[in-house]
């Protein structure tokens, strides 16, 4: 069974959530929304899938809450899946810090 993750933190003053939960029928919206009511991200890194109702999700959020959006994927290889994903967190968060984000 899948882990749902939902995080927020503070990093030199900036506000960041993660939302992991990014899959269909899992009411993406309404957790993008109370995230953004309740703790008023600076930013907010979240899982979708490639198109369909979580893509729309987080466009959505991103327009009515006036978010800028970065898309990005993961990536794959049939080996080392765990090497490639420390790779693309590190890769991730550098481009975070070189956008000024944090």
């Amino acid at each position: 069974m899948p882990v749902h993750l939902q995080l927020i933190l503070e990093i030199s003053g900036k506000v960041i959530a993660l939302e992991s939960q990014g899959d269909p029928k899992t009411n993406l919206v309404q957790r993008l929304d109370d995230i953004v009511v309740k703790y008023k991200p600076d930013l907010i890194i979240c899982s979708t899938r490639t198109r369909g109702e979580t893509v729309h999700a987080v466009d959505n959020t991103a327009n009515k809450y006036g978010f800028d959006t970065i898309w990005t994927s993961t990536y794959q290889i049939a080996h080392s899946q765990s090497l490639v994903n420390s790779i693309k967190s590190e890769h991730l968060l550098d481009l975070i810090v070189k956008l000024g984000l944090i």
